[in-house]
């Protein structure tokens, strides 16, 4: 999933590089790196929610409380939609379903932005963090 989500952040990145850099207006080319990489992310990720989501459900209890186990479905259901939405814009772009499909996808990006933060999903941050301040420690020992 995490290789996914970071497709689709390298997907919503070279789209903004063609538009604002390149003057290059969506929808781009199905062979462009924006559509290329989102694809191959979207795909991915969907396949690691539903994984995610599988091993959730099997998963010991007493390694998590009610609160952050309801947070991490959350987060993840959110994900779900996020990429599943994304996968079918690409595949409404050119019908009038679009719009409608945009407006959810883009809701869902917000729901899983707002969310991410009361989940695991920052672990990466504090643990980056606490790694950071260690070697800063470390540092001051030396000198």
């Amino acid at each position: 999933m995490s290789y996914g989500f970071l497709l689709t952040l390298v997907s919503t990145l070279s789209a903004s590089v063609y538009e604002y850099a390149f003057g290059l207006l969506p929808p781009y080319g199905y062979l462009t790196v924006p559509v290329i990489t989102g694809t191959a992310g979207g795909v991915t990720a969907t396949a690691g929610c539903i994984g995610l989501l599988a091993l959730k459900r099997r998963a010991d209890p007493a390694r998590t409380t009610p609160g952050m186990l309801r947070a991490d479905l959350a987060f993840l259901w959110a994900l779900l939609l996020l990429m599943v939405t994304g996968l079918l814009v690409l595949a409404v772009r050119t019908t009038p379903l679009f719009g409608a499909v945009l407006v959810v996808h883009l809701a869902a990006v917000i729901v899983a932005f707002a969310i991410a933060p009361y989940t695991k999903f920052v672990h990466f941050l504090f643990r980056t963090l606490a790694i950071h301040k260690d070697n800063l420690d470390g540092a001051r020992r030396i000198s």
